[in-house]
């Protein structure tokens, strides 16, 4: 995998929880998710044929781990998502900002209208 973005959209939440836990179970990457079971059961599998997890049985139950291979995936997500949070806050204050200005603007604008139309 040459970087996280080589993986579809519908994989990446996948992975980036697994990259979280590091080993998980499809019902645990389902419960941070908030997608089906079986869903992440399907997209986990689909992982493990990419080579980016490995796949366990433990009894009955069927575990999944990052590879040992791509663990250096796991420090670099992080950073990732670190940046892109801290990014995403910073895009969400410069458009509430510029919102809040541009009311500002327009409830002047408006109260000036008003005030002209009135002498």
């Amino acid at each position: 995998m040459e970087n996280l973005f080589a993986v579809p959209d519908h994989i990446r939440k996948t992975l980036l929880v697994m990259l979280k836990l590091g080993f998980a179970s499809a019902d645990l990457v389902s419960e941070h998710t908030r997608r089906a079971r079986a869903v992440e059961s399907s997209y986990l599998n689909q992982l493990a044929v990419m080579g980016l997890v490995e796949k366990n049985r433990l009894g009955r139950q069927v575990y999944f781990n990052i590879s040992k291979m791509d663990k250096r995936w796991l420090e670099v997500s992080t950073r990732f998502l670190t940046l892109s949070q801290e990014y995403r806050q910073m895009l969400e204050d410069d458009i509430i900002t510029a919102f809040q200005n541009r009311l500002k603007i327009f409830e002047h604008v408006n109260t000036t209208t008003r005030l002209s139309s009135t002498v």
